[in-house]
This record gives structure tokens, C-alpha cells and sequence, in this order.
């Protein structure tokens, strides 16, 4: 309101209507549109509300990241373990079995573990508070289900004080609503990646 009375005092008073409409439509129109749309793409997340689901999460994909590390061959800088984004989470791409190939996904929108081989054959489990050790009893044992015998090092890796995933019921928070915003982060971040305007060598400094 200050800032309003401050700027009526410097523009003539037959002017000042306008000027308020003026704003107005700026409040509430495309510029208003777009800081909406950036509150969507690039939701807040502030870390001391989700720590517990975010530790919890990211063991779970280092279960799926190493299943994935026993079955690819090995990459420079370990590329071939990094679950890729999708329109709708997280993804492991395709994994070789032998002549056939499975894939793990994580669906955040759902909030479900799919796991697809190229056959056809599917099982999902839901993602919801559970420890980590229960998460990984449930995958193995879909994997089995479907036919997969896959063997991982069950010791998280650059975690300190860390446990085996087949014994860790400590880490077991899963809040659907903060894990959603997570991947809507990840999601933007892959576009504004993508659509970073490439530097020409014209355009390099001389």
C-alpha cells in the first residue's frame, strides 16, 4: 500500500486509474501466469521436511541402482547405474537377462514399483512407509517371481554409519506428497538441461 501511495504521488492524478489497472493486470495476468507455472515446475521442498523420506529414498534406488551395476557392463564413471527421469519418476532402463531384458521403475505420480521384463510379465509393489529391509525383501522377491536371479552387495555405498539394506529398519518414511515434488524438481531440472542453449564458437570470448 506505501509502495501504491508512492507511486500515485509521482504520476498526475488523471493517469492514476490507468496505472492501477495497470498493475492490477500485471498482478493477474501473463507475467502472474507465469510465476504460477514456476511455483509448479520448481515446487518447494524444503530438506528438514522431508530428511527422513529422502533417506529412505535413496536407498531404495541404490537397491534398484545396484541390481542394475550387477547386470550392465561397466561404463566410464559408473553411468550405468544412474536411474534416468521419466514422465512420471524414475527409471532403470532396460537391464540384460540373458535373451530377454527387465526394467525397474519407479512411478511417483501412482507411487508404485513396477518391474516389466520384456516378456510381458509384471509385478508392482506399493511405495508407501515401510523400512528399507522390508522394500528389499519385496523386490527380491519379485524379481524371483518373475524369474530373475539377481545377487547385490547389500552394504550402501557413501553412506556414513550405514546398514545392510536387509537389515536397516531404521530408515521406513515415505511422505507421498514431498517424494512428488521431488520429482517434479528432477523433471524440470532435465528440461532446463535440455533446453540450455547450446554456445556456439562464434559466441566464444576473444
Amino acid at each position: 500500500e506505501r509502495r501504491q501511495l508512492a507511486v500515485d504521488a509521482r504520476v498526475p492524478g488523471v493517469l492514476r486509474p490507468r496505472l492501477r489497472s495497470t498493475i492490477i493486470a500485471a498482478r493477474h495476468g501473463p507475467l502472474h501466469d507465469i510465476a504460477m507455472a514456476n511455483s509448479e515446475r520448481w515446487p518447494e521442498l524444503p530438506y528438514a521436511a522431508w530428511a527422513d523420506t529422502a533417506a529412505t529414498l535413496q536407498l531404495w534406488t541404490q537397491i534398484v541402482g545396484k541390481i542394475r551395476l550387477a547386470r550392465t557392463p561397466w561404463l566410464n564413471h559408473s553411468w550405468h547405474v544412474a536411474l534416468y527421469v521419466t514422465a512420471r519418476g524414475l527409471t532403470s532402463g532396460p537391464i540384460a537377462d540373458g535373451a530377454r531384458s527387465f526394467q525397474i521403475d519407479f512411478d511417483f505420480v501412482d507411487h508404485v514399483l513396477w518391474l516389466r521384463t520384456s516378456g510381458g510379465d509384471a509385478r508392482v509393489i506399493a511405495l508407501k512407509p515401510m523400512a528399507v529391509a522390508e522394500f528389499y525383501a519385496q523386490l527380491m522377491a519379485a524379481l524371483k517371481d518373475l524369474g530373475l536371479s539377481v545377487a547385490i552387495r547389500t552394504m550402501p555405498c557413501e553412506i556414513p554409519d550405514c546398514i545392510p539394506f536387509d537389515e536397516d529398519t531404521v530408515h521406513a518414511s515415505y511422505a507421498a506428497g514431498a517424494v512428488h515434488r521431488f520429482w517434479r524438481v528432477l523433471l524440470s531440472a532435465h528440461w532446463a538441461r535440455l533446453a540450455k542453449p547450446a554456445v556456439s564458437k562464434s559466441s566464444w570470448p576473444r
